[in-house]
């Protein structure tokens, strides 16, 4: 799996979670309620002082509009998983 990360601040990373990894995060987690035009995963967290704190998030379909959380509901503990492993994964690799 592969993310992107834009470290302009090193202790707010923003971390990309493509459609390959999106999927990839599918197919391990049965009842994901993640939509299937999800497309990309853009997440900004606080690593200040060893937190590990999401900031912001949004969610995109291959369009670039923004699928508003309220229609994910459910969603909620899978993206919370997904970005949670994204933020590990770039931890491990500084």
């Amino acid at each position: 799996m592969h993310n992107t990360v834009i470290d302009l601040y090193p202790e707010t990373p923003v971390i990309t979670i493509t459609l390959k990894t999106i999927n990839a995060f599918k197919s391990t987690w049965p009842c994901h309620a993640i939509p299937d035009d999800a497309d990309l995963v853009v997440c900004l967290f606080d690593t200040a002082r060893g937190k590990r704190n999401l900031v912001d998030y949004d969610v995109s379909r291959a369009d670039d509009s923004v699928i508003d959380p309220a229609t994910m509901p459910d969603a909620g503990p899978a993206l919370s998983a997904m970005m949670d492993d994204a933020l590990t994964r770039h931890q491990g690799s500084n």
